[in-house]
């Protein structure tokens, strides 16, 4: 957000961050990977280069993970240096597979563009990975379902789901004020959990309720990666899909996921998960 980091962009040493890796390695020597978080660390592309050469030439042994990678700075070239540092897959801010809600956003890309850089990471042989947000500006159900349709073409090797908050001092508030609602947005999580906890979507639209935004949620999660991974939360999957009108996708996830204890357990499943929701 303009309001908390600004416009401006302040570049650290390269070296500063060298010696800073170098330190952490030689004090805790058991750390095996090193992870790149900054909101857009190839706004200087040719710096990103630069350091991503100088940690292979530190021959760290570590796996090296970059978060919010944009896809339209993304070439063969800084590919191969990620590679030769450490690098294992890559994750792109994709937000919205709508054309209409990605425009909205003011990106600067084009969804053609993330396909792309999908497509090259994957050719690379990296794993990829894939962030949206759920009920952006002028979402609605069957825009989402756009989304959920570019995970499955895409074929990611995890996805996250955030959901859409809208915080004060940001054009995304803004248009909330005037076309939705927005709770309280303190101590709010944007992300479902492996077991299934979430937090309520905290903003709406008469085109997208609260309601309509958590049965998104499950769904996405449901349809495009194995995320829930214990065979023991299986019924509280199943006890929200039938809440939130979900059945279908979780019965696409349970049978690519445990297709012999779908065969044969569905059936208790679903008396168990009727019961819950009854009482």
């Amino acid at each position: 957000m303009e309001q908390v980091a600004g416009r401006k962009l302040r570049k650290r040493s390269i070296e500063t961050c060298l010696d800073e890796i170098v330190e952490a390695k030689r004090s805790h020597p058991k750390i095996g990977l090193l992870v790149i978080t900054d909101d857009c660390p190839t706004a200087d592309i040719q710096r990103f280069k630069r350091f991503l050469r100088r940690v292979a030439e530190l021959g760290l042994g570590w796996d090296l993970w970059i978060d919010n990678v944009r896809a339209n700075l993304i070439d063969e070239e800084l590919i191969d240096l990620f590679v030769a540092a450490g690098g294992s897959s890559l994750c792109l801010g994709t937000e919205s597979g709508n054309q209409r809600v990605f425009g909205l956003i003011n990106k600067g890309e084009r969804l053609e563009e993330i396909i792309e850089a999908a497509e090259l990471i994957k050719e690379k042989g990296l794993g990829l990975g894939l962030c949206f947000v759920i009920g952006l500006p002028e979402d609605t159900p069957k825009r989402h379902r756009d989304s959920i349709r570019l995970a499955q073409r895409l074929k990611p090797d995890y996805v996250f789901w955030n959901m859409c908050i809208p915080w004060p001092n940001t054009p995304v508030h803004e248009w909330f004020v005037e076309h939705g609602k927005i709770g309280d947005q303190r101590n709010v999580g944007t992300l479902i959990d492996p077991r299934g906890d979430f937090d309520m979507p905290v903003a709406s639209t008469p085109e997208f309720s609260k309601r309509q935004r958590v049965r998104a949620w499950l769904g996405a999660n449901l349809r495009t990666h194995v995320y829930f991974r214990h065979k023991r939360d299986l019924l509280k999957l199943l006890y929200l899909a039938v809440r939130y009108n979900a059945c279908g996708d979780f019965l696409s996830y349970a049978c690519r996921t445990y297709p012999l204890l779908v065969l044969r357990d569905l059936k208790t499943l679903v008396r168990r998960a009727a019961h819950s929701i009854a009482r």
